[in-house]
Formats: structure tokens, sequence, C-alpha cells
């Protein structure tokens, strides 16, 4: 069957297919691509490899990888994942055309040029030369051989090159083409000789050998060999396949044949010089028809009899098909009727046969016997019938009328409906019946609940039985009282055929319909039959429909939300897709055949191979656009999403398919987006929007008529990075947040520094302290033992005088030592208790030398605040310092007094006192330092003292200035 044709260029030189299921041709425009749909055409333009837009011939590699010959000395190219790479040849194949291409290894490539041949060696050792002994005449074909060497069609014969040597073969002049079979024949095109072949014991057979047995005499120019192992011949006119050393199937099309190539699915391509290709290939309907001299194909009715011999009626002639042939009964000559229409197997053999005009026959063999009252208007024009399981024939007539013939005669059967017969006014004043009568029964069956089932044209749907009837119609269910077809399977299910409203499930009592809205691919439904497989076959409006009862009953039952089926029409091979109804049989299922009578003839599909998917290709994932920039498809992609936005994904697929390239369809998903498959519905660029960010990935698979198949193609990982994971989003919140960091950065500084400032200032004091009082001390100890040292010989007395003076400044050197360690403690330790602290100064004092300590406490005691701990603590140290080391008292009194509004610190002690107004008076800091203290507090000073009288210094600081929780 031819399938389908292309003229996409101005001429085509060669044909091959790649494992991915893609056709390809070499032209003079550039490489073609073809998957059955669409083409794309690869130029120079958009591959630089390709550096020649002719290109003469085409090779695939046991790699897969897809060889290009180009013309104008461009050389050879090479094809992989759809990208071109021009191939280094050197100067070898400058300005020479290449031709044929083969390879004997992976490392040698042959190049038949338009002047000699050439080796291409693509190992370790690179290079391109000439195999001189053929010269410089053109190479038309190359064939590599088992044994490892390269057959070479030349314009000057054939060769065979085997461990570098040429041998000519036989003297046949130029030799076009070159095909190796099965068995390892190799097959010879000579121009001029005709096409033989070589066994591989070197027995060379002709086959076709003159210009006689050649199609218009024409030169032989292509061969392929098909899958079952057939020959295929090319020649300047047409193209035809080689049985038995004859052409079959003859195909003239007036255009010379370049080459030839079966493709993976099992059909032939043939190109022609001038652009026009086609495909024969394996047609899923086969068309018979059994008219003969002027009558037109149109069949009515079917019926398979007793002896499995299959039956047809025609226009004028039935037909009855059997293992020894066909037998044909015609108008006129062995029927008495010249309107034979309904036809139904009758148990004692043959057939009962219904017509328009002269009621009803018996037809076995050679005997053709009218049956039945043929006086009778009514039961002449008979429109359906059937042999019940009883024997009686049941008859429809065109009228409305259903008559029974039960023990020879005919009775009509009384049940409801109506009649068309209206007054002829004619001259013979005979009635007349209507073409269409609304009342006339389409179809007859038997009815397992006993009595059979009546559809009726405009009348609704009848069970009728010996005894009584029952009628349905559109307000008992029906979506319709126009009704076509039925059918009862083995579990009593019937199955209804309507007029323009789908199918119906009659079972339990109720109605279910099915129509175009559920996905059933039919709406008129003009006959209804059954496989072995649980599958139902329609002949419909527009072809035959195909649909398991699983899926009818699962969407009937609410398993599923859509039906899966499919329509078989034109593009399959079907003739003509107005399929005949209302005669008996208008569909059959038959020895694994689906029947199938059209207004052209016969149509059968096998319901076993219909759905056969030998070599049908995967899905191929040709490039992937990420927010509008093109991916290779086959590599991993990653891109980042706008600040605040969202990507956009899609894909391009492609579902390379010759044989029924309307019937496929891709089901894809994004995971993990999506678990459901979606269904492409023919489209190819498949779009995905609003996506966020994430890593997806991209699924597809083949569908067959809803059905799925093959494996799943898987994209690469596809990154989606939002703005937040891009370093330039960190960069910009280390730009935005750095700057706050900084201030905040700055001011904890400045607020450690000024807190280590003070600290420091403080230790510094302390220091400064210890320097002034213990350097003092230790600068006087030594000027005692100094003079100690003078006197001891001289004055002992003095001696006792200097020991007892530096025992007394070593015993305050180490008061001093102390307090300097209770003032570094006090302003490191974290407690800001200031009873707690004096306390401690206290009893350190006690133990400093013989003194004793009053420590006295009234009132509620406040939380300080850092600074006044500090600084009255300073002050109690200074004035207990002093107390000691200068006016050497014997009784210290320490009082702390809290109020609700202030705080009293008093320290005095009995020693000697001084005068207050004399401020020269040496007390190392003196009044100052305590002054200046009190002053940090906003506190009042009070310091009393007199010669003899001892010291009291009086600290007073509000609550509210200090700081006081």
């Amino acid at each position: 069957m031819v399938q389908g044709s292309w003229h996409k260029t101005q001429k085509v030189f060669a044909l091959e297919q790649t494992a991915d299921g893609f056709l390809w041709a070499a032209t003079d425009g550039g490489l073609l691509r073809f998957d059955g749909r669409d083409f794309v055409t690869l130029t120079s333009a958009e591959q630089p490899g390709l550096r020649s837009n002719v290109v003469r011939a085409l090779y695939k590699d046991r790699t897969g990888a897809l060889w290009l010959g180009l013309d104008d000395g461009a050389g050879v190219a090479r094809v992989t994942d759809g990208n071109v790479e021009a191939i280094s040849t050197g100067k070898a194949l400058a300005g020479r055309a290449i031709l044929a291409m083969t390879a004997t290894d992976p490392e040698t490539l042959w190049i038949g040029t338009s002047s000699g041949l050439f080796v291409l060696r693509l190992g370790s050792n690179p290079g391109c030369e000439p195999v001189r002994e053929l010269g410089e005449a053109p190479i038309y074909a190359l064939q590599a051989s088992r044994d490892g060497g390269v057959w070479v069609g030349a314009r000057s014969g054939l060769f065979h090159i085997t461990a570098g040597a040429a041998k000519r073969v036989g003297d046949l002049g130029p030799i076009a083409a070159l095909a190796e079979d099965g068995e390892g024949k190799l097959w010879v095109s000579a121009v001029k000789a005709g096409v033989y072949s070589i066994a591989p014991t070197g027995e060379t057979t002709l086959r076709l050998a003159t210009n006689s047995e050649r199609a218009g005499g024409a030169g032989f120019t292509a061969l392929a060999i098909d899958g079952a192992g057939g020959v295929w011949v090319g020649w300047n006119g047409g193209y035809g396949r080689l049985v038995d050393g004859q052409l079959v199937q003859r195909f003239f099309n007036g255009l010379a044949t370049v080459a030839l190539r079966r493709d993976t699915e099992g059909g032939m391509w043939i190109a022609t010089y001038w652009g026009v290709v086609i495909r024969v290939g394996h047609s899923r309907v086969k068309m018979e028809t059994h008219s003969a001299g002027d009558e037109a194909p149109l069949v009515f009715g079917l019926a398979v009899d007793t002896q499995n011999a299959l039956w047809m009626t025609q226009l004028k002639s039935v037909v009855a098909r059997s293992k020894s042939g066909d037998r044909r009964y015609e108008s006129g000559r062995e029927l008495a009727t010249w309107c034979p229409r309904g036809v139904y197997p009758a148990r004692t053999g043959g057939v009962w046969l219904g017509t328009c005009d002269q009621g009803t026959f018996h037809i076995q063999g050679d005997h053709v016997e009218r049956v039945g009252d043929a006086s009778s208007l009514a039961l002449r024009n008979i429109q359906t019938l059937l042999e019940d399981v009883n024997g009686d024939l049941w008859l429809g007539t065109l009228s409305g009328d259903v008559y029974v013939r039960r023990l020879g005669k005919d009775v009509r059967v009384p049940f409801e409906n109506g009649a068309c017969v209206e007054p002829d006014k004619s001259v013979d004043k005979t009635p007349r019946v209507d073409d269409e009568c609304e009342f006339s029964p389409t179809a007859i069956i038997n009815a397992k609940e006993g009595g059979v089932w009546i559809s009726l044209r405009r009348n609704g749907l009848r069970r009728v039985w010996q005894g009584g009837s029952v009628s349905f119609f559109k307000q008992d269910g029906l979506p319709t009282n126009d009704l076509i077809s039925l059918y009862q399977d083995k579990a009593g299910t019937l199955w209804i055929g309507t007029q323009a409203h789908g199918l119906v499930r009659f079972r339990n009592g109720a109605f279910h319909v099915f129509d175009r809205a559920a996905g059933l691919s039919a709406q008129s439904v003009h006959g209804i039959a059954e496989d072995d497989q649980g599958q139902l076959w329609i002949s419909s409006e527009n072809g035959v429909a195909r649909v398991l009862k699983k899926h009818l009953d699962d969407f009937a039952d609410g398993r599923s939300t859509r039906i899966s089926s499919h329509t078989y029409g034109v593009a399959d091979g079907l003739a003509s897709p107005i399929t005949v109804q209302s005669f008996t049989s208008p569909l059959l299922f038959h020895d694994g055949q689906v029947l199938v009578p059209l207004d052209k003839g016969l149509a059968s599909l096998s319901s076993r191979d219909v759905d056969d998917r030998t070599g049908f290709s995967n899905v191929q994932l040709e490039s992937v656009r990420l927010n509008g920039v093109v991916s290779d498809a086959k590599q991993a992609v990653k891109g980042d999403l706008p600040p605040g936005g969202l990507g956009a994904l899609e894909f391009t697929v492609a579902l390379p398919n010759f044989e029924v390239p309307h019937r496929v369809d891709v089901e894809y998903r994004l995971a993990p987006l999506e678990t459901a498959w979606r269904l492409a519905g023919g489209e190819r660029l498949l779009r995905y929007a609003n996506l966020g960010p994430g890593t997806y990935s991209f699924e597809a698979r083949p569908v067959l008529d809803g059905q799925t198949w093959g494996a799943v193609t898987r994209s690469k990982a596809i990154r989606l990075r939002g703005f937040r994971e891009r370093p330039t989003f960190w960069f910009l919140v280390a730009a935005a947040v750095l700057p706050v960091l900084g201030i905040v950065a700055m001011v904890r500084l400045r607020y450690h520094r000024l807190k280590m400032e003070t600290v420091l200032q403080e230790r510094n004091r302390v220091a400064r302290e210890l320097h002034d009082t213990l350097a003092q001390y230790f600068t006087g100890i030594s000027y005692h033992l100094a003079r100690l040292t003078q006197v001891i010989p001289s004055d002992p007395q003095e001696a006792d005088k200097i020991t007892e003076e530096t025992k007394m400044i070593l015993s305050q050197c180490r008061l001093e030592a102390r307090h300097a360690i209770h003032d570094l403690r006090a302003s490191t330790s974290g407690d800001h208790s200031l009873v707690a602290s004096l306390k401690r100064l206290a009893d350190e004092t006690r133990l400093s030398g013989d003194v004793n300590v009053d420590f006295n406490v009234s009132g509620e005691e406040w939380k300080l605040e850092e600074n006044s701990f500090r600084q009255l603590t300073r002050i109690a140290q200074e004035a207990i310092v002093n107390s000691l080391a200068h006016a050497q008292a014997s009784c210290l009194t320490i009082i702390i007094k809290y109020t609700a509004t202030d705080l009293t610190l008093e320290v005095s002690d009995d020693g000697e006192g001084f005068d207050a107004q004399d401020s020269a008076k040496p007390l190392h800091f003196g009044l100052q330092g305590l002054q200046e203290r009190a002053d940090s507090l906003a506190a009042e000073l009070t310091l009393t003292s007199s010669l003899g009288s001892g010291t009291t210094v009086k600290v007073v600081v509000q609550r509210k200035s200090s700081g006081i929780a």
C-alpha cells in the first residue's frame, strides 16, 4: 500500500534511517530529516560543519553515526546528536563529488567519488588516500562484504577488494546499486546487464537480464532488501518487487528511482530524482473488491455459513468466498432479483437472502430458491432477517412489519409499531413503500432472555417473544429513538448503536450512553461486533472504531473519567469512511479479521496485529528552552530565576513514526511537579510556565490509540535557582547588611572601648597609688636599712629604734597591698553589694594589724549601679588606709545607713587627727581624691578632724542621683 508521499526539494539522491527512528534524505538543498509528520532541514547556514548544501550520499555506521557525502569537493561530514561535524580529508577529495560510502571496520571508511575510490583512515594514523587500481572511474555503489572486503560498483564494472587487491567480477558494465540479503547473497543492479545475485559460494545467477523484462526498457538504478527478504528494484521509470525472477506489484511513476530504503517499521521508501519520496508500508486495513463488470463495489451485508464460507451481498450480485475460491450469483442469471440486500446463515447450510424486490431466497451451492409468499408486497421488500434458535426465520420489512416464517407459513408479528405505506398514483394502482420508513427494523438479533431484540429506525427498541413484547423509548433511558444496530455479548449485555447519539449499553434494566464527549470516537454506530480479546468493533460515520469493553464498563461504573478508543479511517488504508448500515450484518468478526462493508468494497482489519509496534521508536527529546534560552537536551540544564520571578520551560519532542503517525501521540509530565501524565494531543512543543525554584525532570513516553508502550524518555536534571540561592543575592544581602553590621560593630566597639578605658583608668589609678604608696614605703625601708648598717656598730640603741620604725613601715606596706588587692577585686566583681564589699574590707583590715574595726549597717540595702558602688567603696577604702597609715589609729568604725532618700557612709578613727584647715598636710591624695569621687556621684562629702581627736569621713549620696534601683 502506498501510504503517502512528500515533495520537499528539487532533487533527492539518497535515503537513510538512523537508530533514533528519523528518516534522512540527501538532497540538493541540504540534509532533510523526517519523523513522519514534521521536516527539519539542516543547511550550512545553521551547521558550519556542513560545508556544502548539496548532499549526495548517506551511510549509517555501526555506532549509529550518520555519514554525509558532499558535492563540490566539500568532502565528508558526520552527524552525531543532531550536529554536523566536518571530517578532515586533506586535499585528497578536492574537486570530487561523494557518491557512495561504506565501512569495513570502525576505523576504515571507503568513499566512492565521481573520479575514483578512496580510503579514509580514522584511527591513530589518520589520512585519506586513493585506491589506484580502480583508476578514476566514477564509483556509484559500495557494499561491505562478510569476508572483510568491499564490493565496488563502478562505471567500469563490479569489483571485489580483499587484502588490498581489487578483482573484477564479470563484465557487466556500469553498476548502479548493491545490496546484501540475510543469507549473505549479493544483489547487483547493472544499468545495462540487469539485476542478478552472487551467492556466498561465488555462483552468479542472472535474475532479470533483458530490456523486455524491465519496465519500459529503462536502466536499473536502485536496490533494497525488505524485512521478508524480498528484493526491491528501482529503474528509470518506477519501482517494483522481484519475486522468483519476475517483477511484481509494478508501480509506474514516470520518474527515475534513485534510492530505496527499508525502515524499521517494515515499510519501503522510494526516492525519485526529482524530489518525490513515497512510502509503501504494511497496510493495517486491507481492501477487497468483488464486483464484476460495471457493478459498483458497494457491499451491503455479510454472513458466514456453517462451512466457514464468507457471503457478501453487492449491488447486483451475491459472492461466496471460500478456500476453494469465489463463487458469484448475479442478478438476471443465477438470481431472480435485481436488489439483493440482507444475508443470514442458514442452519441447514448456505444462506438466507433478503431482497428489496422479490422477497426471500435460500442459496446453497447451485441451489437458489425463493421462499415465502412472493405475492405479498409487504414480504417483497426485506430490510433485515434472522434465523432464531428454534429455526424460525424472522423477516423485517422496509414498511415496518415483522414476519416469522414458521412451519412454512409467514405470520405477521403483532407488536407495537407503525407502518409506512401510502397509495401509489401510478397506472397499476399498486401501493408504494417509502425508502426511509421510520418504523422499519434496522436489526433483529436473538435475545438470550428468549425471543428477539429489534431496533427500529425512528421508533425505539423492542423485545418480542412468542406471546408478548416490551418497548423501550427515549423516556425509558435511551438517548434517542433513532436506532441502527444491535449486539448482545455472551454475558447478556445488550449493545445498541444509535443514529448520532453514540453507543448504548443495556444491562440490568439500565441504559448507559457512550459518545464523543465521553471519549468514544464514533457517534453514529452502524454495526457492532466483538473479537476474541474483549474488544468491541464499531462501524461508524467516519470509519471503524475499536474500544475495550472493560474501558466502557469502567467509565459507566465511575472507575474512569474518559474512554480510550480509536477510529481507523482513510489514513489507515480504509478506501472510504462510509460504512454501510441496516442490512443484517454491517460488521462481522471472522477468522481473526474484522470485516466491514463499505461503498468501495470490503475492508478487513486484523484484530491481532492492528496494534503491532514492531520497529516503532521512542520519544526523542530535541531541545530544552529555559526562560527563552535553548539548551542541549542531552545535558543537565541550570538557570537562574529573576528576582521575585518564576521560570518558563519549553520542551521540543519528536516521535518518529511512518506506519501510523496519526495514531501515535506523546504522554508527558514534569517531575516532581506532576504525578499524572498529560496527553500532548499532537503538539510537539510542550510548555510549562510559572515554575518556582527546584530541580525538575521531564518525562515522556509514546502512546498508541491511548495505550502507552515503549520506554520512558527522561531529561537530565533541570535546576531552577531562585534569586535567594544565587551568589548575587548574598552579595546584595552582604552589601545591605554589612554597613548595618559595621555600625553595630562600631557602636559595640566604642562601648567596649569606653568600658575598657574606664577600667584602664581605674587600674592606672590603682597602679599609681600602689606606686606612690608602696614605692614610698620601699624607699623608706631602704633608707632605714642603710642607716641601720651604719649605726649598729656604734649606737645599738639607735639601731633598735631604726628596726622598730622599719617594722612599722613594713606593716603599713602590707596593709596598703591588701587594700590594693581588694580594690582590684572589687573593680572586677559582678557583686555590687556595698555592705558585702565593705564588710570584706573591714575583715581584711582586722587581719592587717592590731586594730579593732566596728562595722554597723542600718536600713534596707539598695542595689547600686556599678559606678556608685565603685566610688563609695574607694572612698571607704582610702579613709581606712589613711587612718591606719598616718593616724596610728587603734580603733575604726564603719557605718552604713540607708533611708528612703539617701545613703550615708561614715568612716571614723581614734587616731592622731590633723588640722583640716592645713591643706598642705600630706595625706597621699588627701581631701582632693575623696572630693573627686564624691563629686562623680553628686554626693556631699564631709571630713571632720582635729589634732589628738581622730578623724571622721562622711559622705551622703542621694538615691535619685546614684543610679540606685
